[in-house]
């Protein structure tokens, strides 16, 4: 069986641009801010046929195209960065993010770490 392969453009689960715009037009945020770990910081392999860009830039991209005032901060933390505050709202470098709440995020090599698995 012959495994059919995507890229950006045909895959199914990718929204084109002007897809995500129309779709965040009316969306009421001035800012945009990421805690996170290194999936959050948009650490990654290049994938043949899609854009080397992490998905906190790619939503970024797209909330600027229909904001273009937007404010954009992104803390996350890169590889190796296993402390237990690096994907906490409440961490140390949650004092810069002004006004609403920002989306946090941890991975599973932080839930490993606490577990004693790392």
């Amino acid at each position: 069986m012959e495994q059919q392969t995507f890229t950006e453009a045909t895959d199914p689960f990718c929204l084109d641009q002007a897809d995500a715009v129309a779709l965040l037009t009316e969306a009421p945020w001035g800012r945009y801010a990421v805690v996170g770990d290194s999936l959050s910081a948009g650490t990654g392999d290049p994938t043949p046929g899609y854009k080397n860009q992490g998905w906190s830039d790619r939503v970024a991209g797209v909330l600027r195209s229909a904001r273009p005032e937007l404010d954009y901060l992104n803390v996350s933390r890169d590889r190796g960065d296993n402390r237990p505050d690096a994907g906490e709202p409440g961490g140390p470098d949650a004092r810069v993010l002004p006004g609403p709440a920002p989306h946090a995020m941890r991975g599973k090599r932080h839930r490993a770490a606490e577990a004693g698995l790392r």
